[in-house]
């Protein structure tokens, strides 16, 4: 099984579920990118989730998987993703110490963060002492994995 995007976005949807927290499209893709970035920190850059990056687009970072599977969804609550199986797969921690650490470091940082709060993190206009990937980048292309990297340390320092 091939580790899509959308079955790790299924493991937010399916803990907003459980906690009675809404997850639009929206607010999905800021809380995977802060996973990957996450996970990639704390794997001291030797391990990414999945071979997709996130490019940047206007809305901050976006996983065009992602983009093109929940689009339809709009501003309302996205629903678990489904394969070519109609099987609704969570990507699993496969017994990897920062997938978990990672996973719930967003949750309690950021999970109950409205998402344009999380837009303001990870692209927005606040001023903050660094400079995110996403400003780094070119507009339609990857973000590089250093500032990736970087992002995974700034957005879960306290300020």
């Amino acid at each position: 099984m091939k580790n899509l995007p959308s079955y790790f976005a299924n493991n937010f949807i399916e803990w907003g579920e459980l906690e009675g927290i809404e997850i639009t499209h929206l607010k999905l893709q800021k809380l995977l990118y802060l996973f990957f970035a996450r996970f990639y920190f704390l794997s001291k850059g030797t391990e990414i989730l999945f071979e997709e990056l996130p490019v940047k687009w206007n809305n901050g970072p976006v996983f065009e998987s992602v983009y093109q599977n929940f689009k339809n969804h709009g501003k309302e609550p996205v629903v678990l993703y489904r394969d070519g199986d109609n099987v609704a797969r969570k990507a699993t921690s496969q017994n990897n110490a920062n997938f978990r650490q990672a996973f719930w470091d967003v949750v309690r940082w950021h999970g109950n963060k409205a998402p344009y709060d999380l837009s303001d993190l990870t692209h927005g206009e606040k001023t903050r002492p660094y400079i995110t990937a996403w400003e780094k980048a070119e507009n339609n292309c990857a973000l590089s994995l250093a500032d990736i990297c970087e992002d995974g340390r700034s957005f879960f320092e306290q300020v």
